[in-house]
């Protein structure tokens, strides 16, 4: 969602003619409350929509969950000169994420055949379809039904839907590429499939219907979010060709026009605020904030924690697990034991409820930002790019984003082979030359910064992102000849 955000806020920067669809989640993804034993806990207040710029549309359209017909409401927010429409239903669970595959299903049809039907009785004629990952993958069915109701031959109607479809896949973990049981996915969409004039098969295989073959199927251009993710992609899905868009970050929004010093002491008052704990401001500070998903190892700084106290550094850590994730609960859990340990008093902050406003503080106030995936998991990484362009220097597996950018002016690289591997390497390089670089070489720590800033910040913003989707795919699914 952030990452859609970005997207559109270099669209409407760009004067790029694009509309965007979601869901209108009122209880969003879910408030984090850490207890007593360091536990996550989740909480879905209604979140107050007022003020926030949301126009309820004079629009109303019917989307078939099961048999019943249901009625989606639609709401506007400009972002910029982008409206994005976010679509509300009483038949679907309002909150990000839901665990129960039938609540999946449900916002899905919502999202996918209400947001095409949505836009066309807002009076959009949309030239080309960008379905930003497999959750909207539904939305080419209704597209195909659409011009088969209208007399176009079922071969014709796909083939058309295929050329002016683009399909971004953003993960290669397993939770990320949906897939729904085939008598769940029938008794949703087998009545739009015969209208389509399709045979089941073209959605199920081995039993199940696949959110991204099915958008892989239904588009002409498709592409991962990295060089590296594109190249797992295509090992992922053989049969398709899937290149590559680097993602990147707003750079209004994430980079702080003001001296890094500055950022540094904002991040301490709010890891104090928010915390209680008091941070040394002279000592290397090392961020980490994220989804908890395990392949994102957050504990592996914290796998020797005599060695790490043994460090003159601080850690800042904040993320949340999938309510359904209890590994990822888990690793939350032992960091939160960790910062209770005496010997990191005052050095480990654990910051609850990850948002908007603590990864800002965080991508800008850190010293060093630490990426430890296993490799080749992570599709991009949004984070590092962010904190790269505030000069904050990254120390990362290769993986994701981080082979395109680094160099050694601008940061460290951990090679991504084996958690023992990646935990010795990490233990190095901090112990050998992190530490020493920002302890007692600071012109060369400051030579670093300016480098990162410098070379990180075009190349790795959204509005290059978004020039590259509008030359390489959207020009083209529209009809328009490449020049």
């Amino acid at each position: 969602g952030v990452l859609a955000g970005d997207h559109l806020k270099s669209s409407s920067d760009l004067g790029l003619p694009l509309v965007a669809v979601g869901l209108l989640y009122r209880q969003g993804y879910f408030t984090q409350v850490i207890d007593e034993d360091g536990r996550q806990r989740e909480e879905y207040p209604e979140a107050d929509l007022s003020g926030v710029g949301l126009v309820k549309e004079d629009v109303s359209v019917e989307v078939e969950l099961a048999g019943e017909t249901v009625a989606v409401t639609v709401w506007r927010l400009d972002v910029g000169s982008v409206p994005l429409y976010l679509l509300e239903s009483d038949a679907i669970v309002p909150r990000l994420y839901t665990i129960d595959r039938e609540e999946r299903i449900r916002q899905e049809v919502v999202i996918g055949v209400g947001g095409v039907r949505a836009l066309t009785a807002l009076g959009h004629e949309p030239t080309a379809f960008h379905l930003n990952e497999g959750h909207a993958a539904f939305a080419a069915l209704e597209r195909i039904r659409t011009l088969v109701a209208a007399g176009t031959s079922t071969d014709d109607a796909v083939e058309r839907v295929r050329a002016s479809t683009v399909f971004t896949t953003h993960t290669p973990v397993p939770e990320g590429n949906e897939v729904f049981e085939s008598e769940l996915a029938r008794r949703y969409l087998g009545v739009l499939v015969e209208e389509c004039g399709l045979d089941w098969d073209f959605l199920e295989q081995d039993g199940q219907v696949g959110l991204t073959p099915l958008a892989l199927k239904t588009a002409a251009y498709a592409n991962g979010v990295s060089e590296l993710h594109g190249e797992v992609s295509r090992g992922m899905w053989p049969g398709h060709e899937i290149g590559s868009i680097t993602n990147g970050a707003h750079v209004p929004t994430w980079k702080k026009e003001k001296p890094h010093a500055e950022c540094k002491s904002d991040l301490i008052a709010f890891v104090r605020d928010r915390t209680g704990v008091e941070l040394d401001p002279d000592r290397l500070t090392i961020g980490f904030t994220r989804r908890f998903a395990t392949y994102k190892r957050a504990t592996l700084l914290f796998s020797e924690p005599d060695r790490l106290a043994e460090l003159p550094v601080q850690v800042v850590v904040s993320g949340k697990a999938h309510p359904a994730d209890d590994a990822g609960k888990e690793l939350i859990a032992r960091i939160a034991t960790i910062a209770r340990d005496p010997r990191f008093a005052g050095r480990v902050a654990f910051v609850p409820n990850y948002n908007m406003e603590v990864a800002s503080y965080v991508t800008s106030g850190s010293d060093i930002w630490l990426n430890t995936p296993q490799r080749p998991m992570e599709a991009s990484g949004t984070s590092g790019m962010k904190a790269a362009m505030n000069g904050v220097l990254n120390l990362s597996v290769l993986d994701g984003w981080w082979p395109e950018a680094y160099s050694p002016e601008i940061g460290w690289a951990i090679p991504g082979e084996s958690a023992d591997a990646d935990r010795a390497e990490l233990y190095r390089l901090l112990e050998d030359e992190v530490v020493p670089t920002y302890y007692d070489d600071r012109s060369r720590w400051k030579q670093m910064m300016e480098a990162s800033v410098e070379e990180v910040t075009p190349r790795f913003s959204s509005h290059r992102m978004v020039k590259e989707y509008a030359d390489r795919y959207y020009r083209p699914a529209s009809g328009e000849v490449p020049t």
